[in-house]
């Protein structure tokens, strides 16, 4: 899991989960990958869910809205 210093964290302005986002979605065919952008999303405060293929992550965005989507470009 990738964890941002606390430190770095006090020095930037961070967006915090509000009206304008608070739901992403992560999309990528490595699971690595998946847990390390979710471990700072998480820490940022911000809910997620993952995809690990294309069609998960169509159901997902036809069952409800999303802020942001984190999307491998290179999806099989």
């Amino acid at each position: 899991m990738v964890t941002i210093p606390a430190e770095l964290l006090d020095d930037i302005d961070t967006p915090k989960p509000g009206p304008d986002v608070d739901r992403v979605l992560v999309v990528d065919d490595r699971e690595e990958v998946l847990e390390g952008i979710v471990g700072v999303v998480k820490q940022l405060g911000f809910e997620c869910d993952t995809a690990l293929t294309v069609a998960t992550a169509a159901n997902l965005l036809g069952a409800r809205p999303y802020d942001l989507v984190f999307l491998d470009l290179n999806l099989p």
